[in-house]
C-alpha cells in the first residue's frame, strides 16, 4: 500500500492504493465478499488499451480483465462470463473523442441503443439482454473522485496515460451498453 502522496505504477493509481475505491454510499466501504474481483474492460483498438495493459499486468490475480472487440455480441459474451463471479466493482475504460482523455462511466441505461457496432449490428430491440425491468444502472464507485485522484497521481505521466474524466454522458453508445451489462450482471 502506498501513501497518498507517493508515486507509483498506473495500477496502484487506478486502484487508489487502498482496499476499496471511493464509494458514494458510506456503507459500501465496509462491503466485503470472500473472493472479490475488480473487473476492468476495454475495447481492443482503443487508446485506453495502454492504461488497461498497465493495470492488468500489475496484478493478474486481482483483476478479471476483458479486452474485447467493439461488438454488442462480444459484450453479451463477457457479461455471461461475469455472472458466475463475485464482483467487487467494475470499471470500463473508454477513449474520449478528445485526444489523451480516458473516460470512466458512472451510469448507463438499459435501452435506446441504436448506434451500430463495427459489424454493423445493433442489439435486438435496442436493449441490453440482462436488463429485466431496470432502466438504469449507476456505479456505487464515485468515479468523479476516482478520476480526480488518479489525475493527481499521474500528473507527471499524463503524456503516456492521458487524463481521466468521469463521463456524465447520457447517450447510448456501445461503451455505455457494455458498462450497463457489467453493472447488472
Amino acid at each position: 500500500m502506498m501513501e497518498s502522496d507517493a508515486e507509483g505504477e498506473i495500477a496502484d493509481m487506478l486502484s487508489m492504493c487502498n482496499k476499496y475505491p471511493k464509494f458514494e454510499d458510506d456503507d459500501m466501504e465496509r462491503y466485503v465478499i470472500t473472493n472479490p474481483h475488480d473487473v476492468v474492460t476495454v475495447f481492443d483498438g482503443s487508446p485506453a488499451v495502454i492504461v488497461f495493459d498497465e493495470l492488468v499486468k500489475s496484478d493478474t490475480s486481482k483483476y478479471l480483465s476483458f479486452k474485447m472487440e467493439q461488438s454488442y455480441g462480444k459484450v453479451d459474451e463477457i457479461a455471461a462470463k461475469m455472472v458466475t463471479e463475485e464482483i467487487h466493482f467494475t470499471i470500463h475504460l473508454c477513449s474520449h473523442s478528445q485526444k489523451n482523455v480516458i473516460e470512466i462511466f458512472q451510469s448507463a441505461y438499459s435501452n435506446g441503443y441504436t448506434e451500430k457496432d463495427k459489424k454493423g449490428k445493433i442489439p435486438e430491440g435496442g436493449k441490453v439482454k440482462c436488463a429485466g425491468t431496470e432502466t438504469g444502472a449507476r456505479s456505487k464507485v464515485n468515479c468523479e473522485e476516482v478520476a480526480k485522484e488518479v489525475n493527481e497521481r499521474i500528473d507527471s505521466a499524463k503524456d503516456k496515460f492521458g487524463e481521466f474524466w468521469e463521463s456524465g454522458e447520457k447517450s447510448r453508445r456501445l461503451h455505455l451498453f457494455q458498462f450497463y451489462e457489467a453493472e447488472v450482471s
